[in-house]
């Protein structure tokens, strides 16, 4: 009996030590088509753009210096990126340093790749602020030259707006007409040409205007009071009453209400 117990133990004690000695000395075989490893590298343009975003929204907010940390953010994980330079260039224009926003608007020219209509538009706004009106328009044309910028209406309508400014009419109805033609959803620039074809006596034509503003905005004191100066001249009574009533309405204490009441005296 102690000779089979004997056995028995010995034999358990060399299928364990087989058994280890065989998963120690088996060696794996090697793949023949193995996975490379994936990169964890972080994304910073995923991560500068998150910056430049939460920034733009901390400054429309008011809250400046949680914008400010949020830009130079972006910029130390992205040195050269154009998106983050054009938004940090705002951020100095509203905060009175013209200077290092101007440096910044045109680094972001310099840095863009492919198209640099965009940071060119961006540029030309901030040069019609500061009413350098001529340099202004150089950087627009230069945005609507840019064969691969898609906005090009935007900046037809920037580049009328400028010359509004200049009490340029005629130059601003050339590039309100260009943007509406490119884009008649441009709400602001059919308003305008509305504005601009009552002046010249061209009823109908204001009223398309101002019908194709209506089509993609809500109405302003702006709006209404020139629908009612036009249906006045087309005698469209009942649109005239109409549009009295909403400016009443909505806008009692705007310029334009105060228009429309000094016209019944005059």
């Amino acid at each position: 009996m102690k000779f089979k117990i004997i056995c028995v133990a010995l034999i358990a004690v060399t299928l364990t030590a087989c058994f280890g000695n065989k998963s120690d000395s088996v060696t794996p075989k090697s793949d023949p088509n193995p996975k490379p490893i994936q990169s964890t590298k972080p994304d910073y343009k995923k991560a500068a753009l998150l910056n430049v975003e939460m920034g733009e929204k901390y400054l429309a907010m008011g809250q400046v210096a949680r914008a400010k940390r949020k830009f130079m953010h972006a910029l130390e994980l992205m040195p050269r990126m154009p998106e983050a330079h054009s938004s940090v260039g705002f951020f100095y224009e509203s905060v009175g340093d013209l200077e290092e926003a101007e440096q910044h608007h045109k680094q972001a020219i310099r840095y863009a790749e492919g198209s640099k209509g965009r940071f060119y538009n961006n540029y030309g706004t901030f040069l019609c602020r500061q009413k350098r009106f001529k340099e202004a328009d150089v950087a627009f044309n230069k945005a609507i030259k840019d064969k691969l910028y898609i906005k090009t209406a935007e900046a037809y309508e920037n580049a009328g707006q400028c010359a509004l400014i200049q009490n340029d009419d005629a130059q601003a109805f050339k590039y309100f007409e260009l943007a509406v033609k490119r884009d008649p959803q441009r709400s602001l620039a059919s308003l305008e040409l509305a504005r601009i074809e009552l002046q010249k006596g061209h009823y109908l034509l204001a009223r398309d205007y101002l019908e194709k503003y209506r089509a993609n905005a809500d109405a302003t004191a702006k709006s209404l009071w020139l629908a009612i100066q036009i249906n006045k001249k087309l005698g469209n009574l009942n649109e005239v009453a109409s549009a009295v009533m909403l400016l009443k309405g909505k806008f009692p204490n705007s310029v334009e209400y105060k228009q429309y009441e000094e016209s019944l005296h005059g």
